[in-house]
């Protein structure tokens, strides 16, 4: 039990330091296309808003994924639920940040 607790943290820690990496080197260079088919418009501030939904993953990380493995009755599918809005929310700043300018 304690080797899965060790390994939720690592998880939920790798993912809020790539959100808080983003988030302070304001780059997206990471997102398929760049530079070929897209460009964000703000770059910046898109960076921020991304670093900032990953950081809330990893914090949902280390409290969601416990209470699946200490609740019989909590389902671990929850937090797919939760990992699954958060990728659409990254797809949908992406795509307001690209039509922010007309």
């Amino acid at each position: 039990m304690a080797l899965k607790l060790l390994f939720i943290f690592i998880v939920g820690l790798f993912l809020f330091g790539t959100g808080t990496y983003v988030w302070k080197k304001q780059q997206v260079s990471f997102i398929a296309g760049y530079g070929e088919f897209y460009h964000p418009r703000n770059e910046q501030l898109l960076a921020k808003r991304i670093g900032t939904v990953v950081m809330a993953l990893g914090v949902e990380t280390w409290i969601l994924l416990p209470l699946a493995l200490y609740i019989p009755e909590f389902k671990a599918s929850v937090y797919g639920f939760v990992a699954f809005l958060h990728v659409l929310l990254i797809l949908l700043l992406i795509a307001t940040d690209h039509i922010s300018s007309y």
